[in-house]
């Protein structure tokens, strides 16, 4: 089964602009003090890293068929795609993978490896447009890389109508997305994109580095200015901005660092996701903040560790309505 099967991406990815499909009861709970609280989505918001990181160990298990890269690169992917495309994006990695990744991009230039990774991405996802009337020189150049390296690798490529366009945002189509993916593939690709973070985490265990190593913003880029092929945006956008970034890092570098490395990687992933300040808000998220925990509650979930720790709580209880286990009620408390 591919990490999304397993559940190492859910609510995470969901877009703003997306609406979850269960409706949890509205509860009303005894005051908790504030210290108690926040202990509380701190061990809940870790026991949530804990889970994700399992599901890495259980498929780098299957070494001969996952390496660290991949599994790496597919969790990224997916955390890029959000909710809409996250399934797709993990279909692109498997037809794609990151070995001949690696390939396509030594088989260039270092300053040529972005754009050709953008074209065997987009190739492979099927969204480079084939219409005579997209006259668009970029896409043309993309066009001809890509039929470079499809007559050279074996790709089999995807199809436009396995993407999601609606109810997407337009700075987050899967074009831009994917271009994205592929300037973070090219600045990574010595020695490996798993080699590369973990190393990073290993020097420097600072949320700012981490963020900073997973953002893309360039503004000479084409789609700094575009939102898909030859449809200017409204404004110029970071093909992965500050908030994209902390989604990767909290769904798939800090995991995948907590299931693969020793005690001294350990210890630095969970620095990192402990100091991360809490970036984004999605449907349950807002859920929790409003009725579970009350607006005089909201100050008290600063860091990305206690945000998780709201979604763990969620997952556990508050989903399946087990009101009378519920950590933050009291009485699951002495689970812990």
């Amino acid at each position: 089964a591919g990490l999304l099967e397993q559940g190492l991406l859910s609510e995470d990815a969901a877009e703003d602009t997306d609406t979850d499909d269960e409706s949890p009861p509205f509860c009303r709970l005894q005051p908790v003090l504030p210290d108690v609280l926040g202990s509380i989505l701190d061990w809940a918001g870790e026991e949530r890293l804990r889970q994700k990181a399992a599901v890495f160990e259980a498929v780098l298990q299957l070494k001969d068929e996952v390496g660290p890269s991949q599994a790496l690169y597919e969790a990224i992917l997916a955390a890029l795609g959000y909710s809409r495309n996250a399934v797709p994006c993990r279909e692109l990695a498997n037809r794609l993978p990151y070995s001949l990744v690696e390939a396509i991009a030594r088989s260039a230039r270092p300053e040529e490896r972005p754009r050709l990774l953008e074209a065997a991405l987009l190739g492979a996802a099927g969204l480079l447009p084939t219409s005579p009337g997209d006259a668009d020189p970029y896409l043309a150049d993309l066009r001809r890389l890509w039929h470079d390296v499809a007559a050279f690798w074996d790709i089999i490529p995807m199809k436009p109508r396995d993407w999601q366009f609606a109810r997407v945002r337009p700075e987050n189509y899967p074009p831009r997305r994917l271009a994205g993916a592929a300037h973070l593939l090219a600045c990574h690709l010595e020695p490996s994109i798993a080699d590369s973070l973990l190393g990073l985490l290993s020097r420097d265990p600072a949320w700012q580095a981490l963020e900073a190593a997973l953002s893309v913003d360039d503004a000479t880029s084409y789609w700094s200015g575009h939102y898909d092929f030859g449809k200017l945006s409204r404004r110029p956008s970071a093909l992965i901005g500050t908030s994209r970034a902390a989604e990767i890092a909290i769904n798939a570098v800090l995991p995948f660092a907590l299931s693969c490395g020793g005690p001294a990687l350990e210890a630095r992933a969970l620095q990192v996701y402990r100091t991360y300040p809490r970036r984004t808000d999605n449907e349950l998220t807002r859920y929790m903040l409003r009725e579970i925990l009350g607006t005089g509650y909201r100050r008290l979930v600063a860091t990305a560790c206690r945000e998780q720790g709201l979604l763990h709580i969620y997952r556990q209880w508050c989903r399946d309505k087990r009101c009378g286990e519920c950590a933050v009620g009291g009485k699951g408390q002495a689970a812990r």
